[in-house]
């Protein structure tokens, strides 16, 4: 049996998905003047990590998204909301 692949698929499910949770985060490190490394000491986690939630690859567990919440003020439920100009909800 052979399967077909849709190209176009396949890129689009690579492509980060960037949330509301994601777009606030990056503008808080941005606006804290703090280094992702100490942002990631913060929240306990790696600077991998920090960057993969600015960019939307990834979402934090909900252990993390708590500490953020605490400290950035964050809404748990930012990190599944699309942004509004692509549909999301406000």
């Amino acid at each position: 049996m052979r399967l077909s692949i849709n190209a176009k698929k396949l890129r689009e499910a690579r492509r980060p998905r960037e949330t509301q949770g994601s777009k606030a985060f990056a503008a808080w490190v941005a606006s804290t003047g703090a280094t992702q490394r100490d942002v990631a000491e913060t929240v306990g986690t790696t600077t991998q990590m920090v960057q993969s939630w600015m960019r939307g690859r990834h979402t934090p567990s909900l252990c993390i998204a708590v500490r953020i919440r605490d400290v950035a003020g964050i809404p748990l439920d930012a990190w599944v909301q699309r942004p509004a100009e692509e549909g999301g909800q406000q």
